[in-house]
């Protein structure tokens, strides 16, 4: 869980300074990076960035600090579990007087003909003139070693930037103002099962990506995703499990504003569904613990209709599964006991479940939970 927050948190301090066409700047993104989010503010008509852009920074007047706000904002984590942004400059002195302003960090110093500072005591900043790099959350203590390494970064030309890299070239592709490419071993553990449903036994989780088109409505940043591997035979294998997938029809959507801080949703028939799991190792062994307390088997092949994996706000709780069995909804806690679900009428507004109904794969994280946690 700890990735995902971390992850998150990039996305709600990228609003906050807020934005990044492509360009030079871009390859100041790490080649290894294994997620890659990009956000098109213009194109988003202030609907996902006025939901993030109070959440932490204060920075209210974004078209004055210095950054380019017609271009697109990218994050990425590496396979380090760095996480950083990458923006476009328009003027680096608006940018530090915005910086200094939010009264979070020192003035930007000169070190190797790039300026820098650390904000907030876990945020390492860079600037080049025309390149805004931001890298964290770390310690306070790394900070020297990471602001070489970021001087590195912020020379990055076309080869060594992450622009040639299929990660990137696939995120490129999808016809979206807010979108992410991500390897779904950058996933937390109770999301990348589902995204490996499918694959030969063989397969390691760094082979199996996710792509997702990306909005936030009503506090909720929505996911739209699917998988897909850049290794042929497991991208058939995704391909043909996918099948199993049918469009979600959203009733289960309610449980997650008022109750969890983030939640995977599906709709399947447990008959098709077994086999798939039965040929995963994870859920092999996932099934195997459970199935000690409780006939895991029999659950899922009961399953007909919404699946979801939802996830608590407290940091380690386990993870619970509601389903529906065509007439019923009910819920498998953390310790494997089984009851009867009620669903909530009030928790989730009726736009959020006209963009996840119809889906195949939604991933779904309560911004405004998120919030407090970071600010604990």
């Amino acid at each position: 869980m700890k990735r995902l927050l971390r992850y998150i948190f990039a996305i709600v301090l990228a609003v906050g300074f807020t934005a990044c066409n492509n360009g030079n700047y871009v390859n100041s993104i790490p080649k290894n990076s294994v997620a890659i989010l990009s956000m098109d503010i213009g194109e988003m008509n202030g609907v996902g960035a006025g939901a993030l852009l109070k959440t932490l920074l204060h920075l209210t007047n974004i078209n004055t600090a210095g950054i380019d706000v017609s271009s697109p904002v990218y994050l990425f984590e590496t396979e380090n579990g760095e996480i950083g942004l990458c923006a476009r400059i328009t003027n680096q002195d608006d940018l530090e007087k915005a910086i200094v302003k939010m009264g979070k960090s020192k003035p930007l110093q000169d070190f190797h003909g790039y300026r820098f500072t650390l904000y907030k005591d876990a945020w390492a900043v860079g600037c080049s003139d025309e390149t805004f790099l931001v890298i964290g959350p770390i310690a306070k203590a790394s900070y020297p070693s990471i602001r070489r390494q970021m001087v590195n970064y912020l020379s990055n030309d076309e080869k060594s930037g992450i622009t040639t890299s299929r990660l990137y070239q696939k995120m490129d592709s999808i016809d979206s103002p807010m979108k992410m490419v991500a390897r779904i071993d950058a996933l937390p553990e109770e999301f990348m099962l589902p995204f490996m449903l499918g694959t030969p036994k063989d397969t390691d989780p760094s082979q199996v990506c996710v792509s997702a088109k990306m909005n936030v409505l009503d506090g909720v940043l929505v996911m739209d995703g699917e998988s897909f591997s850049f290794n042929k035979r497991v991208d058939a294998s995704l391909k043909e499990a996918a099948h199993v997938y049918r469009p979600i029809e959203g009733q289960m959507v309610s449980a997650l504003p008022s109750e969890m801080l983030g939640g995977l949703f599906i709709n399947v028939k447990g008959d098709s569904l077994m086999p798939l799991m039965r040929e995963n190792r994870g859920f092999q062994a996932m099934l195997a613990g459970m199935n000690t307390q409780v006939d895991m088997d029999s659950i899922v092949k009961s399953v007909d209709g919404d699946f979801c994996v939802l996830v608590p706000t407290v940091n380690e709780q386990p993870p619970l599964v509601r389903y529906s069995d065509g007439t019923t909804f009910r819920q498998i806690d953390g310790k494997g006991v089984s009851s009867v679900y009620t669903l909530s009428t009030d928790a989730a507004s009726t736009d959020l479940r006209k963009v996840v109904v119809g889906k195949k794969m939604v991933l779904l994280i309560n911004l405004n939970l998120l919030k407090g946690i970071i600010n604990r």
